[in-house]
């Protein structure tokens, strides 16, 4: 069993109807493959987990990586084991937080802006920390080389 966790931005906006569109061909895809999961959007961010037989999990990971509909896809956790499934029912169960009213899903999309958020920051402080160790490195080669 192999279970993926993961979020992206949508390539371009994506209404209501086409969000549904993609939920219901995917569950009828995963049905097919036994793969079950749950994937929710709020504003321009998708979040999902995709949970099944690790040979079709990987499969489909590759097809979404390439998917046009995505972008900056991150992969937020991923394991393989002896573990339940989390969604045993749901071959694709779709979620579009910015139509549902209740509050109780505030949480949620909050969640997914943090994320979203805290992975564009990650990928500036990482370049930024690479960018100062070169800088750093060509100094310490340009010291040297006065000696």
């Amino acid at each position: 069993m192999k279970r993926i966790k993961y979020m992206s931005r949508f390539n371009k906006e994506m209404n209501v109807g086409e969000i549904q569109q993609l939920s219901e061909e995917a569950a009828k895809n995963n049905a097919k493959k036994d793969i079950t999961g749950i994937l929710m959007s709020s504003g321009k961010i998708f979040f999902q987990i995709i949970e099944g037989p690790e040979s079709e999990i990987d499969a489909l990971w590759h097809s979404i990586a390439r998917d046009p509909r995505h972008t900056d896809v991150v992969i937020l956790e991923s394991d393989t084991g002896p573990f339940g499934r989390l969604f045993p029912e749901w071959s694709m169960k779709g979620m579009i937080l910015d139509t549902e009213s209740e509050m109780r899903l505030e949480p949620l999309k909050m969640i997914m802006e943090i994320l979203n958020d805290w992975e564009k920051r990650k990928a500036r402080l990482l370049n930024t920390l690479e960018l100062s160790m070169i800088a750093e490195m060509r100094q310490v080669e340009g010291n040297h080389s006065k000696i």
